[in-house]
């Protein structure tokens, strides 16, 4: 036999034994039941801060206020108004709120209101935006998800705003079903069940049900403006 291949297949063969045995020695770790749980956390009710009825604001009605974010920089929040620009075009509030010894609140101060603005640059008009969520990023800008109007067929959405001037900045883009519409009879009836009228379906969100949730991962306010980060809404109910 040849010495070289001789050392060749005794050196394979120690090779493969040497695997056999780390892979064997390697299980994989075992977790119990219990460590799946979530963890025991608990929340308390500090206290509220009650904005009376017909409190304005830079020349705004302070009403329909849904989505909450903070702003760990400056120790402020933002909140924005689902009013559909009923009440004044589509909006979002800073405040402040004061604090006592056992951090609970004794106070909120407005500081600043923004209008939000469409893609033309313009304030939306009434009924075509109905803010749900709001969410600061580490960039000094805001995410904002509005349900749309289905009855009217405008679009939901989730888009990020200048903090500063409430200009549009980009969109978050979503399968077309999502989009709500009339259809034709050929889209298969358990995409879309709800009739509309003869020959015709109802798809997308359902009215007054679609992106309400609205916020970014949780490690997102210790974050450089330099570093990405994770969004996540839902729909209030099924298409």
């Amino acid at each position: 036999m040849n010495p070289t291949r001789s050392v060749l297949s005794v050196t394979i063969a120690l090779l493969l034994a040497s695997l056999t045995f780390l892979l064997s020695a390697c299980s994989l770790p075992q977790v119990k039941a219990e460590d799946r749980l979530f963890q025991n956390i608990q929340l308390e009710l500090l206290g509220e801060q009650i904005i009376p009825q017909g409190t304005v604001f830079k020349d705004t009605l302070i009403a329909g206020l849904s989505g909450l974010t903070y702003s760990p920089t400056d120790d402020t929040f933002y909140t924005v108004s689902d009013d559909r620009s009923d009440k004044a075009p589509a909006r979002f509030y800073q405040f402040k709120l004061a604090l006592d010894r056992a951090a609970k609140p004794t106070g909120i101060q407005f500081l600043k209101m923004v209008t939000l603005k469409n893609d033309q640059g313009e304030p939306f008009a009434s009924g075509t935006i109905d803010a749900e969520g709001i969410a600061i990023t580490p960039q000094g800008t805001v995410w904002v998800s509005s349900e749309g109007n289905a009855k009217r067929d405008i679009h939901p959405f989730v888009r990020e705003f200048d903090l500063k001037t409430g200009k549009p900045l980009r969109n978050i883009y979503y399968p077309n079903h999502y989009v709500p519409q009339d259809v034709t009879q050929d889209v298969t009836p358990a995409k879309s069940d709800r009739k509309i009228g003869e020959g015709a379906l109802r798809q997308g969100i359902q009215d007054n049900q679609g992106f309400e949730s609205l916020t970014l991962s949780a490690n997102a306010a210790r974050l450089s403006p330099l570093e990405p980060y994770r969004l996540f809404t839902a729909t209030e109910s099924d298409l």
